[in-house]
């Protein structure tokens, strides 16, 4: 077998070199330009930087406490059902909690409440859920929602809000129950690294005031860690 020399190597790397002179110049300015057009990845909101974003007691008027999160496991039917969608996730697309914090002022049995959920829909992107609300928001006005204490009539509508996060939306949804009072739900929609948050205030009349709603979504979201 020939072993070449130590010169006829270097001959042969100098040769190489030459013959594309502009190889060691260009790549790498490529190279940098492609990184700089590239999207920052965004890493997904982990648990414990779900909870550290949650609403507190001290965000909130005076008065207002934590309770534990009520039961959602009864039977309920929504008409049409293509509506479900303004309510909740289908079933048939599985969520992950990350956080979830309740709160109530405690005022009566119809006491108002306010309520923040943080999780993700397993396979969808952050922004998905807010794309199926408002894909069926327009045909979705007026429905009808059914359990075991009766039927309650809907009329939900989008609502004005400031933006927040990679993408937001806020509806307003009046409920007449089966016994004629009336409340209200008002709910606000954010898309975040991976997440969706739901902040959601609840009230016999009215509940809370669009600026003090709009004071714990700032709150909340002034805690997502950069």
């Amino acid at each position: 077998m020939r072993i070449l020399s130590i010169t006829a190597v270097a001959a042969l790397l100098l040769a190489a070199c030459s013959a594309s002179p502009e190889a060691p110049s260009t790549r790498p300015a490529a190279e940098a330009a492609e990184e700089a057009s590239a999207p920052a990845k965004v890493e997904p909101l982990t648990r414990k930087q779900a909870r550290a974003m949650l609403v507190r007691v001290k965000d909130l008027p005076s008065g207002w406490g934590s309770v534990p999160e009520g039961e959602s496991g009864f039977d309920w039917t929504v008409r049409p059902k293509a509506c479900e969608w303004v309510l909740t996730t289908p079933a048939r697309f599985p969520t992950e909690d990350l956080a979830v914090a309740v709160f109530t002022d405690g005022s009566s049995v119809f006491a108002s409440s306010f309520s923040q959920r943080v999780y993700r829909v397993k396979g969808k992107s952050a922004s998905w859920r807010l794309d199926q609300l408002r894909k069926h928001l327009g045909n979705c006005g007026k429905f009808t929602f059914t359990n075991d204490q009766g039927t309650e009539k809907h009329r939900i509508s989008e609502v004005s809000f400031p933006a927040f996060g990679e993408d937001s939306i806020a509806v307003r949804d009046t409920i007449v129950w089966t016994d004629g009072n009336t409340y209200t739900d008002d709910s606000v929609y954010v898309a975040v690294r991976g997440a969706t948050i739901r902040f959601m205030s609840t009230g016999s009349a009215t509940p809370l005031p669009g600026g003090e709603l709009e004071q714990l979504v700032r709150a909340s979201m002034s805690r997502l860690p950069d």
